[in-house]
């Protein structure tokens, strides 16, 4: 997206997670302690009716609920160690319901039929937004500024319309080295540059390209069911025939990767090459000189005959 007018209002403040309101700058307090939870819970609902003296149905359905949750805001800049992840969230509710019917065909054949089916809402966040979010290094990149007729092209502008990389020209967490791109510190304190002038075919706009939000994030769906028959048969006392069919289907549901523009900015810079070209004239077939034939290799001896 451009930048809005209002963007300085847009922007606050990100204090370590759970470590408490305080003035900017404040430090976090001494006797806060790290927290590591796990919490689990389960519920369950089932109905049984007997059909007959012969056939049996029964259904259940459940949810299960379980997380682990891990907040260590003295172990993330702990010096020699910390007993807890910084921010790391872990959550799942699975939800799934299952039907079986029997019958006992005879005193000597049993049949079973099942079905079932289980999903789970998954949620796995391993927040670092809080390292190295302000002023430096990659994750500090909140804006390019780019041609406002091809904002997704790939090409960042210098203040003046010079085109040059939209790389940040440095390692994670190093110091921001290219004027082309401008901070979160610079959006919180209202001092981004005016985009003036013309970057390429059109004017200079800023494109927003990040927020801040960094995490290794997982919302993967799961979404398992089977199917199944079997039947049990004893044509004699010494003799047992189990026989059946099943079919399982594993499916996941992934993340959506489509993104929005500011992913497609970045695909395309980062699959984007200049190539500069001078003319050569034109092409010519190269010759060169006959390659010579070696010399003969003639035998020869330090003995002689006598």
């Amino acid at each position: 997206m451009a930048l809005p007018g209002n963007y300085q209002a847009l922007t606050s403040r990100y204090f370590f997670p759970n470590s408490g309101v305080r003035s900017v700058g404040a430090t976090i307090p001494s006797d806060l302690r790290d927290g590591i939870s796990n919490d689990q819970n389960i519920v369950k609902v089932q109905y049984t009716h007997a059909l007959g003296t012969s056939a049996l149905f029964k259904v259940y359905g459940y949810t299960y609920y379980s997380d682990w949750l891990q907040n260590g805001p003295q172990s993330a800049f702990a010096d020699l160690y910390g007993p807890s992840g910084p921010d790391y969230e872990l959550s799942s509710h699975t939800r799934g319901v299952s039907g079986t019917f029997t019958d006992q065909l005879g005193s000597n054949n049993l049949l079973n039929f099942q079905a079932s089916c289980t999903t789970a809402t998954t949620l796995r966040d391993n927040n670092s937004q809080y390292s190295k979010g302000g002023s430096d290094g990659r994750r500090a990149i909140f804006a390019a500024l780019v041609n406002l007729a091809d904002p997704l092209g790939g090409v960042c502008y210098l203040p003046g319309g010079t085109p040059t990389t939209c790389s940040s020209t440095t390692a994670s967490g190093g110091p921001l080295a290219n004027p082309a791109l401008v901070t979160l510190s610079q959006a919180y304190s209202g001092s981004i540059p005016a985009a003036t002038g013309t970057c390429g075919t059109g004017a200079c706009e800023y494109l927003v390209v990040g927020n801040g939000r960094f995490a290794t994030y997982n919302t993967v769906i799961p979404k398992f069911s089977s199917v199944s028959l079997t039947d049990q048969f004893k044509p004699t006392s010494k003799v047992t025939i189990d026989a059946g069919i099943r079919f399982d289907r594993f499916a996941y549901q992934l993340a959506d990767t489509s993104g929005g523009p500011a992913r497609a900015f970045s695909t395309t810079r980062s699959i984007s090459i200049t190539v500069s070209a001078t003319s050569v004239g034109p092409l010519r077939r190269a010759t060169r000189a006959p390659r010579a034939r070696p010399a003969p290799i003639r035998p020869t001896s330090s003995i002689r005959p006598a």
